[in-house]
């Protein structure tokens, strides 16, 4: 994995160490916070820790957006509203191909999915990369497409996101309810500097979505959470359905890591 995270780090990419099974970010032992790989040494002490750890791609911090087809039929809704191969990094999967771009001079949407994917999902934070480690087997799952990978592109070379296919994604990902009017991330983060900060964190592994009460509503950051069961707003605070607790957002960013308490 040395070769490849040297290739990662040659482009200024910036890694996360991550769990096998659920992808999610590893903690440090020592403080707690995500597991941030900044060279060769992080990756070797955060493989001492956990041999069948994967590699991920901090998309967020990295300048990075990622499109996941999903599906041949979103791959072809994708490509019909502009999604092009030229340029661009492409990781072939078991599920199929998902495309990196970076990322354009605009605030990008909260990332979902609705289920039937009929469309393609946009905006992830963290992207798992080649060659990954699947638990199970310990098979490589993962890898570049020919021709497509971080050593064939220069990250200066790499395309921006087709503007005319983020359009349209959130067009279609907008709820739209008639007589609800969300708050926008401005009037959000001018309540709640801290509010602002987990969300910014969370929006898209969580796959947060405004709700009724002005806060958002998703996956819970605390637990391998598979149906909505977490809620936080920039006054109220946060809570978890599932049983993780709740309490003041500033509680729930010392936990996730964002920050340490004096």
């Amino acid at each position: 994995m040395i070769p490849m995270i040297k290739e990662l780090l040659a482009q200024n990419l910036k890694l996360t160490a991550t769990q096998t099974k659920s992808h999610k970010p590893m903690a440090r032992p020592d403080d707690g916070a995500v597991w941030n790989l900044y060279d060769v040494m992080d990756m070797e002490e955060a493989y001492k820790q956990n041999p069948n750890m994967n590699i991920s791609i901090n998309c967020s911090e990295s300048g990075l957006v990622q499109v996941d087809p999903d599906s041949p039929e979103a791959t072809n809704w994708a490509v019909k509203h502009g999604l092009t191969s030229e340029n661009t990094w492409i990781i072939r999967s078991r599920r199929g191909l998902k495309a990196l771009f970076k990322a354009p001079d605009i605030q990008l949407p909260s990332a979902y999915t609705d289920g039937t994917h009929a469309t393609s999902d946009i905006g992830s934070w963290l992207c798992l990369a080649p060659p990954s480690i699947h638990p199970k087997d310990h098979s490589f799952t993962l890898g570049w497409f020919k021709d497509h990978s971080p050593s064939d592109i220069p990250y200066r070379q790499l395309h921006v996101l087709p503007e005319s296919l983020l359009n349209i994604w959130q067009e279609l990902k907008t709820p739209k309810h008639s007589n609800i009017v969300f708050p926008s991330h401005d009037t959000i983060s001018g309540l709640h500097p801290i509010y602002e900060a987990i969300v910014n964190r969370i929006e898209h592994t969580s796959r947060l979505r405004p709700n009724r009460d002005g806060g958002m509503e998703g996956l819970c950051p605390l637990h391998d959470d598979k149906n909505p069961s977490f809620g936080i707003h920039p006054v109220k605070g946060w809570k978890c359905f599932s049983g993780c607790g709740e309490g003041r957002i500033t509680e729930l960013a010392v936990r996730l890591g964002i920050y340490e308490v004096a």
